[in-house]
């Protein structure tokens, strides 16, 4: 657990800024069974608490969704994501030549610039296709189709969204991610206090692998 507050502790206006939480526990287990794929979710809080609820999420032997850790910030910011990124980086011993895959939700970015069905099965062609040739010629297409939109998703390398240039491994992981990545049961949490929303998730998770370990 880290927990970031304001660091001059004679002002009278201190407040709690962010809290990065990772138990013991799951850290040893994920080591142990260590699955080279993340999954990265975030949401705001509610009522009158402001900030963001981040949580990161792993694949267990069965390939069923293992929860890793989880923070309360300020905001989403680049500063608060990289500062939470950070954390478990440190936690998970990450280096230059780690090979991790991270999948975040972008959908809410992608519909800034993908309005409308012909938009998403233009997309939908060059995201699932698994021959490279394919997505070539589907590209080309959406080229035609909308040239200013393809500029921007041609900025985005297309081993991190396309299928036909993912290795197998990560294809299979993105496809159980695409069905399975969910992180609900904290960010359910999001309505309530600071202190009460941290306990939350604590229990969320708990009872989770006891529900997992009787299954």
């Amino acid at each position: 657990m880290f927990a970031y507050s304001e660091p001059n502790a004679d002002l009278k206006t201190r407040m709690f800024k962010r809290i990065y939480v990772y138990l013991g526990s799951l850290k040893l287990v994920f080591k142990v069974g260590l699955r080279d794929f993340l999954g990265l979710d975030g949401d705001f809080m509610k009522g009158p608490y402001p900030g963001h609820v981040f949580t990161v999420v792993g694949l267990d032997s069965t390939n069923g969704i293992y929860p890793l850790a989880y923070a309360i910030t300020e905001a989403e910011t680049t500063s608060s994501w990289s500062w939470f990124q950070e954390c478990l980086g440190e936690d998970l011993e990450l280096s230059s030549k780690s090979n991790f895959t991270f999948i975040s939700d972008r959908q809410k970015i992608m519909k800034l610039q993908l309005r409308g069905k012909e938009h998403k099965d233009h997309v939908c062609q060059c995201e699932t296709t698994t021959i490279v040739s394919h997505f070539d010629r589907f590209m080309e297409d959406f080229k035609k189709f909308n040239s200013k939109v393809y500029d921007w998703l041609m900025g985005i390398p297309p081993i991190h969204w396309a299928r036909a240039h993912m290795s197998e491994s990560r294809s299979n992981k993105k496809e159980i991610f695409g069905r399975k990545f969910s992180t609900q049961k904290l960010i359910d949490a999001r309505g309530k206090p600071i202190i009460t929303c941290l306990e939350y998730c604590n229990i969320s998770i708990i009872i989770r692998f006891i529900l997992h370990a009787w299954a």
